[in-house]
């Protein structure tokens, strides 16, 4: 999960089951490792845990 948080950091896209997660479309939670969708993308307000990341 932490190689997972670090690429994502790094401005890399990470799978997230069938999404890829990036930061243009997401911000981390770093308290709980939490992928949330950014406003006015089409991921707003979704909520996905870096564990379920690869």
């Amino acid at each position: 999960m932490l190689d997972v948080v670090a690429r994502f950091n790094q401005n890399a896209t990470v799978k997230c089951g069938a999404l890829d997660v990036n930061n243009t479309n997401f911000t981390l939670s770093i308290g709980t490792y939490t992928f949330i969708g950014k406003e006015k993308t089409p991921f707003n307000g979704q909520m996905i845990s870096a564990s379920k990341c690869e």
